[in-house]
């Protein structure tokens, strides 16, 4: 059986995620991974965050993945496909 690149992403994002604080994985999951998609204001009044504590957490929860798939070799989508 051949693993779609989809699939290897997947779990290569799902890795990462486990490394994250538990509102940076539910802002990933919420807004960006499950359908249908949370829009972020609607994730920032659930968790009662301000506009500017909502740009703060993307901010770094964005920095923390990308850090995170860096420590794995993955610079880009394209190390992965």
């Amino acid at each position: 059986m051949q693993i779609k690149a989809e699939d290897e992403m997947t779990l290569m994002i799902d890795g990462c995620l486990s490394e994250l604080e538990e509102i940076e994985v539910a802002f990933f999951r919420e807004c960006h991974l499950l359908e249908p998609k949370t829009p972020l204001p609607k994730f920032a009044k659930k968790r009662g965050l301000s506009q500017k504590a909502l740009n703060a957490l993307r901010s770094r929860a964005e920095s923390r993945l990308k850090e995170s798939l860096a420590a794995k070799g993955i610079q880009s989508l394209g190390d992965i496909l």
